[in-house]
Order: C-alpha cells, then structure tokens, then sequence
C-alpha cells in the first residue's frame, strides 16, 4: 500500500497560485532601496510601544505607487502583567502602480506632535514598483 505525504507549502501554492507570502522589512531596512513588481504586497514590521504616549505616523504624499492593506499592532508577551511593554506594529501593503516613492514612518506623540517632530529620526524605505 502507498502512502501519500501531504505537505502543507505545496497545497498552498495548489490552492492559490501565484501568491507568495509578502516581503517583510524591519529596523534592519532603515534606509534601503527594494524594487518589487506591481501587485506584490509586502509588510513593515517596526518596534512599536503606544503605551509610551508614542505612535508610529506614515508620511503620506498620497501618490504613492502602494495602498495600506492593513494595520496590526501585537504587544509583546506579558507574564508578568508589567506596564508599559512594547510590541510590534505590522503595516501591510499591496503595490498598485509602477512608479517609485520613499515610504516614511515617525514615532511621535500626537500630543506633542510638533515637539517630537522636532527630535524624531524617520525609518524610510525607497520603493521601486516596476
């Protein structure tokens, strides 16, 4: 008798074709400059912690060759049910056009906007849809 290995990868490539899981950049891309094709969708997935007061803001011109799928923000893991814990905040896009623009996000406090402006240091991306 003959038995058959499922394998759980290659069901889903069967199931949807052409989709592959989406690029993800973090704190390591700070800076960098990614070419991806139109449709693709990828994930920025930066250090986050709301609990400070501080949220990350995306800089928008709003031509952008890209549109935000979704946002997620998960707190770290918290046994100890201590204040203030950090998490992640995932932010998902889907390439829409051919065209190339920077993609900016800035940890500020919406309270103080104009004072931590002042202080922030961006993480950017520079994406090349083709």
């Amino acid at each position: 008798m003959r038995t058959l290995s499922f394998c759980i990868v290659c069901a889903a490539a069967l199931a949807f074709p052409g989709q592959s899981k989406p690029q993800v950049f973090t704190e390591n891309h700070n800076g960098r400059e990614i070419s991806l094709k139109k449709g693709e969708s990828f994930v920025i997935s930066l250090k986050s912690n709301p609990t400070t007061g501080y949220q990350l803001h995306m800089v928008s011109r709003g031509d952008e060759p890209w549109k935000l799928v979704k946002q997620q923000y998960k707190s770290e893991a918290n046994q100890d049910r201590k204040t203030g814990v950090g998490g992640v905040e995932r932010f998902e896009f889907k390439t829409t056009k051919a065209g190339t623009a920077r993609l900016t996000f800035v940890d500020v406090r919406t309270f103080d906007m104009k004072g931590t402006l002042a202080t922030a240091t961006p993480w950017q991306l520079t994406i090349v849809v083709k």
